[in-house]
């Protein structure tokens, strides 16, 4: 007897449809992700730029309505607006997702929090636990396409378990994070 076991694709909730927005989405989707874009802007999500994904128009007051994060859910804010950018973490830090990323530098993050710390927001130790900023793999990256490749190989390294280091070294399983070791320098 055989039993084929089901899940559905992991789930990517990007806010934010600008310019590097679009090969996060397609790697995203080429990897297999199901992926959802936001942005209040709906002349930027067209279907020749979101190709794959699931386009929402949505102004952030709107996110409970439209928008879904639910547990396992990846959540990358990546607006390039202040504004949207806070109120996106607001609803990414209050929702089940798993992964919280923050494109751009630690410091900003940081002015995020600190803004929505002046309107009365402090977000619980926990949820806050699950945010990654900067977002992804240090890898050099400086294109969008290589952005989107480090911001993806840190999805991936966190779906499996892994830390996203380097290989080379290391001995056992490559496809299990528990097996996994390195090898000690002579």
């Amino acid at each position: 007897m055989f039993h084929e076991v089901t899940l559905p694709p992991p789930h990517l909730v990007v806010f934010g449809a600008g310019h590097d927005a679009a090969p996060v989405a397609q790697l995203a989707w080429t990897l297999g992700f199901a992926v959802t874009v936001v942005d209040v802007r709906e002349a930027f999500l067209t279907s020749g730029r979101f190709a794959g994904a699931t386009r929402v128009c949505a102004h952030f007051r709107q996110f409970a309505e439209r928008v879904t994060l639910g547990p396992g859910s990846f959540a990358l804010i990546m607006n390039h607006h202040v504004e949207r950018d806070r109120e996106s973490l607001r609803f990414s830090l209050e929702s089940d997702a798993a992964y919280v990323g923050v494109l751009g530098p630690r410091s900003r993050y940081d002015r995020l929090l600190a803004g929505l710390a002046k309107q009365g927001y402090m977000p619980d130790p926990a949820k806050a636990a699950r945010v990654r900023s900067p977002v992804g793999l240090s890898l050099g990256a400086e294109t969008p396409e290589e952005v989107a490749t480090s911001i993806l190989g840190e999805l991936l390294a966190i779906r499996r378990g892994f830390d996203g280091g380097f290989l080379s070294g290391s001995v056992s399983s490559l496809h299990r994070p528990g097996e996994r070791r390195l090898l000690a320098s002579s």
